[in-house]
């Protein structure tokens, strides 16, 4: 009694035809992963652009990233747009609440007096980097926002 070798198929087709299928999906994966991280760095830096911008605006005086600036909100303005570096420019409303005898009040950020309320509001609209990810997802408003007592 002889044993004959078993004859091994061939199996090169095979592995195109997997490899064909699974990199698609390998790909989705790795691009969404990197516009998620891309959407956390974006609405990282609208919250932290408006704490910085609401910090600066609720001191007395300007400081030097406000020289030559006339106002409290050009000064908010200026500040919060210059601290979006490689994120879309943001839409900035700022103003101030205050508690009178009949209730809350809301004033433009040029008429805060001390113990006033300031908020800062960032908006801006974000899309993501892969295209079948944007078309599922579409153009999203991400918003940052901070509220501080005025100091002056």
């Amino acid at each position: 009694m002889s044993i004959q070798p078993v004859r091994r198929r061939r199996s090169r087709g095979q592995a195109l035809v997997e490899f064909a299928l699974v990199i698609p999906v390998f790909f989705m994966l790795l691009f969404g992963l990197i516009d998620l991280g891309h959407f956390v760095y974006v609405s990282n830096a609208l919250n932290q652009a408006a704490r910085e911008a609401a910090r600066v605006g609720s001191v007395a005086g300007f400081t030097q990233d406000c020289s030559g600036v006339p106002s409290r909100a050009q000064c908010i303005q200026q500040v919060a747009v210059g601290r979006m570096a490689g994120t879309p420019t943001p839409t900035v409303t700022s103003g101030c609440s205050r508690i009178i005898g009949t209730g809350p009040i809301t004033v433009g950020a040029d008429q805060c007096r001390a113990g006033d309320r300031l908020t800062v509001r960032l908006t801006t609209p974000y899309s993501m980097y892969t295209p079948v990810i944007a078309q599922l997802v579409g153009t999203t408003m991400l918003t940052g926002q901070a509220i501080v007592t005025v100091n002056n």
